[in-house]
């Protein structure tokens, strides 16, 4: 289960991206409304709002699926025998990861396509395919925590509950 538990530890810690994105716009966005005031707004702060919600949500995103705090059915599932919940557990998570793996590809090319055609930012001169990578990265990451929750899922259909996590 070292797969299982690298993967959990590697999106609990990415998570440390997001605190300090959310801290970093909270004060430019505060200290933009402040200096407007004193019509010195500072320049590019829509830019790099956008840059920094990239940085927010998208290591969220893997904490939340280690967590299991995504929306589920509960109440129509906590029904089913405890077998058939670890069947529906592993199909969401197989489509999960399918879901993942095309986002990543998706985002991969569109990363690449940023580069060679050198897209910046509406109001700065900052490329925007440094955060389209770190989006691809998290998104294979994503995958990979529904590829954990699969093994996780599976010992318990094998009947070794009690080694899981």
């Amino acid at each position: 289960m070292k797969f299982v538990s690298v993967i959990h530890k590697i999106s609990q810690r990415i998570e440390i991206i997001s605190c300090i994105a959310i801290v970093a716009m909270m004060l430019i966005v505060g200290i933009n409304c402040i200096t407007r005031q004193f019509d010195l707004p500072l320049k590019g702060t829509y830019d790099i709002a956008c840059f920094l919600l990239v940085l927010i949500t998208a290591p969220a995103l893997c904490r939340c699926a280690v967590e299991d705090g995504h929306i589920r059915l509960d109440m129509l599932t906590n029904k089913f025998p405890k077998k058939a919940q670890y069947i529906v557990d592993v199909v969401m998570d197989v489509l999960g990861v399918a879901f993942c793996v095309v986002l990543t590809y998706a985002l991969y090319r569109r990363t690449v396509n940023h580069i060679a055609n050198g897209m910046t930012g509406s109001t700065m001169d900052v490329p925007v395919w440094p955060f389209i990578l770190i989006e691809t990265i998290v998104c294979a990451l994503l995958a990979l925590v529904y590829v954990s929750d699969i093994i996780i899922q599976a010992r318990r259909l094998a009947g070794k509950e009690d080694e899981v996590k």
